[in-house]
């Protein structure tokens, strides 16, 4: 039983980067009742004790869920802002039922194996081999794979680097530790593809972390010299993989190369569209806010009121749920960064990883991702275990 579920908890997590899009979204919703029927049938009639259990991020995103719903009585649009107070609903009862069937030792590592699988899927997505066409993979020039778009799917597959990061502190067979640098390849590969520079910089300081923890990680190893050899073994494949699967790829390496450079440059000298409208819609979003400082316009009230998407999460919940919303969704991530205060060797790498994702929210709505919060609850599951010493180093 203990087996099958760590099976479903793989598939549950690894079915957000690649059902949860318009192509396949009945499949995301079937695989989601399925595996929610069967931890159900297994809490309420195949365990000795229902007990449900709930950690501060859970308790801290039903708060701000609950926030969310009363702010449609002062909305313009309440039926906007009902609608999306309930996507936030269907999001808390996710977390909560993960959080009491995920939170075991072996179901973290399962969802982390399911978080690393996200990149894998994608990357081999890229290539000829499965019946997609281009118009369902790349949005113009930019590979959006299996997710809704290109930015989205370059954050999701650089989550899976931190979750590579918290595998090291797992007893890792060497194949598992293959597995592991396949995906650091893939995931770069995957990022360069999108163009997102959110992306890129995610990926580069992930990744720059892991190769710190893998260090460590073997100094203490009695089969140091084995371990060491995994590396060069894996990138002796991927560079004879990667040559035998070029004539299968579905775009201009070279076009992209130049493409991704000009989208570099025109965020150091300021000329990209897309930036200057950011600036224009984050001015926006802070004139709604001093209008209205404390409980802001209402749940998913920016766009009634400019006629667009906000682009900053920060400033979404400024303008319409003002500072006792913005307070209330981070204390979320307030509360993961209190989990660090016992710890030592680790506390500036996971400080950081933290860091970046409220970095993020500059340019990214987050607050309804599904796969976003549910992989802050995943981190904190990480966190729980890792101070109180309950992972295999």
């Amino acid at each position: 039983m203990n087996t099958i579920s760590n099976i479903l908890i793989f598939i549950y997590v690894l079915s957000f980067g690649i059902f949860d899009n318009s192509t396949f979204i009945n499949f995301f919703y079937v695989c989601n009742i399925f595996i929610f029927a069967f931890f159900t049938l297994k809490i309420f009639f195949l365990s000795e004790k229902t007990i449900f259990k709930v950690n501060k991020v859970v308790i801290s995103y039903v708060i701000f869920t609950c926030y969310a719903f009363l702010s449609t009585l002062w909305s313009i649009n309440p039926e906007m802002a009902f609608e999306r107070s309930v996507t936030l609903l269907l999001i808390s009862f996710n977390i909560f039922y993960f959080y009491n069937f995920a939170s075991s030792k072996d179901g973290l590592k399962y969802a982390l194996w399911g978080v690393v699988a996200i990149s894998l899927v994608n990357s081999l997505v890229s290539f000829n081999f499965f019946p997609f066409s281009y118009d369902n993979l790349w949005n113009n020039y930019r590979y959006q794979g299996l997710s809704i778009n290109s930015n989205l799917l370059a954050i999701y597959v650089s989550t899976s680097i931190v979750a590579s990061y918290m595998l090291l502190s797992f007893k890792l067979a060497p194949y598992q530790l293959f597995a592991l640098f396949l995906n650091l390849f893939s995931t770069h590969y995957v990022v360069f593809i999108t163009l997102s520079r959110k992306g890129l910089f995610l990926a580069f300081l992930f990744s720059l972390f892991f190769f710190i923890k893998y260090y460590s990680t073997i100094k203490k190893s009695n089969q140091k010299i084995n371990t060491l050899m995994v590396l060069p073994i894996t990138l002796l494949i991927l560079l004879f993989a990667f040559s035998t699967l070029a004539t299968q790829i579905q775009f201009d390496f070279f076009s992209i190369q130049e493409r991704l450079r000009d989208r570099m440059l025109s965020l150091i000298y300021l000329d990209d569209g897309s930036a200057i409208y950011r600036l224009y819609y984050f001015r926006q979003g802070l004139d709604i806010f001093f209008e209205n400082p404390l409980f802001g316009i209402g749940i998913n009230q920016y766009q009634v009121v400019i006629g667009d998407y906000s682009h900053s999460n920060l400033i979404e919940m400024l303008s319409c749920l003002g500072l006792v919303g913005f307070v209330s969704y981070y204390s979320l991530h307030v509360n993961l960064i209190m989990e660090l205060k016992n710890f030592k060797s680790e506390k500036f790498i996971f400080f950081s990883i933290i860091l970046s994702f409220i970095a993020l929210d500059i340019g990214l709505v987050s607050y309804y991702l599904k796969y976003y919060i549910l992989f802050l609850l995943i981190l904190s599951i990480y966190l729980e275990k890792k101070e109180n010493n309950e992972l295999e180093v």
